[in-house]
């Protein structure tokens, strides 16, 4: 199963009665893949050409939650797929996918496009501890717009929600993040330090244990609050269906932005693995090489190359997840004059046309023949050969 193993090994010295132990980290993930797609494929010179790489599966950093984890790498579909093996899949509502940090994620345009699993109550209420981690990224600034809740929308900032919020009610804050909590010993409400909300990718994580306050990491940094909130013991309680794309105060409309890389996790992960989430997930490194030289051209996912002269290019990227695992895929671009030729020339009964290397080809009547995919600048012999001859 796709998880994070310890395992450990003990040596007993039976005559001295010594024991030493060691013990390794084994990180199971699907394997990394990637698929690339470019457009156009062919043309005349100069040809600008728009490439795009999916990367999926390896290792994309931090640790497998316990709870879900929806990925958002699908692409299309009206399903968010739980990456965890906890099989908590989400149905998409008119949100949209469109191209995110590092591949395929989920556009919302504030008008209630959500994603919903409707019994998060029997995963999350009883929990005496959990994190919630996710990339956002807003349209808008000074906005009170949501993008996480387990209840529906209400106006209050209860349950466990996580919203924008243009002036902290508590903290007195602007452009603040407001994180509200609801347990079995009471709710309390987190405000972030002032100035935090912005129009770039931004990744969260609130975590909880009982016990102990609220804390939110920004871009895996904890942020100062200008409301701290108290630090509520017990259970979580009262949560009964998740919505991520709108938050507790949405009871229309909701996020205007992007959401990506979605996790639930039933602990309250420490300041270092909340840096490898934030810093590694989805940390997937890309290497173009448009002309065929093993010399990398561009780093970006979506990079656009200009051909200047005619040729068959294969282009190549090469991706790199966090652990070093690397895969590459290629994609062949034909610069040059138009591939298609129609042969015409009068032939007695009983003969055809046949080119070498051959193309497809199409026999319109006796004497004409259409020879598709002829390579620009390359030699093809054409001749003439008995019907059924070969």
């Amino acid at each position: 199963a796709i998880d994070d193993y310890d395992v450990s090994a003990t040596a007993i010295d039976t005559v001295g009665k010594r024991t030493e132990s060691a013990s390794v980290v084994l990180h199971v993930r699907d394997p990394l893949s990637l698929s690339l797609a470019a457009d156009p494929v062919s043309g005349e010179a100069p040809l600008t050409v728009q490439c795009n790489a999916t990367a999926t599966g390896g290792d994309g950093g931090g640790a497998v939650p316990e709870i879900l984890w929806w990925e958002l790498d699908a692409g299309d579909g009206s399903t968010a797929a739980d990456a965890s093996d906890a099989g908590h899949a989400g149905v998409i509502d008119g949100a949209t996918w469109t191209t995110g940090r590092d591949g395929p994620c989920l556009e919302f345009a504030g008008d209630g496009g959500q994603i919903v699993d409707a019994d998060a109550e029997d995963f999350l209420n009883g929990l005496d501890a959990v994190s919630v981690a996710l990339w956002i990224k807003s349209d808008d600034l000074g906005t009170d717009q949501g993008f996480f809740t387990c209840r529906s929308p209400n106006g209050s900032d209860e349950g466990l929600s996580l919203r924008y919020d243009a002036s902290g009610a508590d903290g007195g804050g602007d452009d603040v993040i407001k994180v509200g909590l609801s347990t079995s010993g009471g709710g309390t409400a987190f405000e972030s330090a002032a100035g935090v909300q912005t129009t770039a990718w931004q990744h969260l994580c609130l975590t909880w244990q009982s016990g102990s306050a609220i804390t939110l990491y920004v871009n895996g940094v904890a942020t100062t609050p200008t409301a701290a909130g108290s630090s509520p013991s017990g259970t979580l309680s009262g949560l009964s269906t998740l919505i991520v794309g709108r938050g507790p105060k949405d009871s229309s409309g909701g996020w205007d932005g992007l959401i990506d890389d979605v996790r639930i996790y039933d602990r309250a992960l420490s300041a270092e693995e909340v840096d490898d989430v934030a810093n590694g997930a989805g940390s997937y490194s890309f290497a173009w090489d448009f002309d065929n030289d093993g010399v990398t051209d561009s780093d970006a996912i979506d990079p656009a190359h200009t051909f200047t002269a005619d040729g068959v290019y294969p282009v190549t990227c090469t991706v790199t997840d966090a652990l070093g695992s690397t895969v590459s895929d290629t994609v062949t671009i034909t610069v040059g004059a138009a591939s298609v030729r129609t042969i015409i020339m009068d032939l007695l009964d009983g003969w055809e046309w046949e080119c070498a290397p051959a193309p497809g080809s199409d026999v319109i009547d006796e004497t004409r023949q259409t020879f598709d995919g002829l390579d620009a600048g390359a030699d093809h012999q054409l001749s003439a050969v008995a019907a059924g001859a070969g």
